[in-house]
């Protein structure tokens, strides 16, 4: 049985914005989701990624701020941003949506063979 950790925030959340957007973004990956490829052979990584939101909340664009070593990985990290994030727009000073770029808490890919410990 393998049990899989997608998503773990690095470090401490320094605020409550902070465990509301690493709560929304672990809602996003499930188990189905680690590539098979990454399964065969054992890869785990953390990914980082800035992402281009529009007015409209999606995610329009998703870079590798920092990769896992795993381009299997990072590209399905992006995958799932493009296909699934939705975010408040940011706001200028007139209270109009506004397109925004940012960087995510970093995303965990792991693997933990439950065989393995026994």
């Amino acid at each position: 049985m393998i049990v899989i950790l997608i998503l773990h925030l690095i470090g401490s959340a320094a605020n409550s914005a902070d465990l509301n957007v690493s709560e929304k973004l672990a809602g996003l990956f499930s188990t189905f989701d680690y590539p098979t490829e990454a399964k065969q052979n054992d890869w785990q990584g953390d990914v980082t990624v800035k992402v281009h939101v529009g007015i409209d909340g999606k995610v329009h664009s998703c870079r590798i701020a920092k990769s896992s070593g795993h381009p299997v990985l990072d590209l399905q990290t992006c995958a799932i941003m493009l296909g699934r994030a939705r975010f408040a727009p940011a706001r200028d000073r007139f209270d109009n949506a506004v397109e925004d770029d940012f960087e995510l808490p970093a995303i965990r890919w792991r693997l933990d063979d439950v065989r393995a410990s026994q």
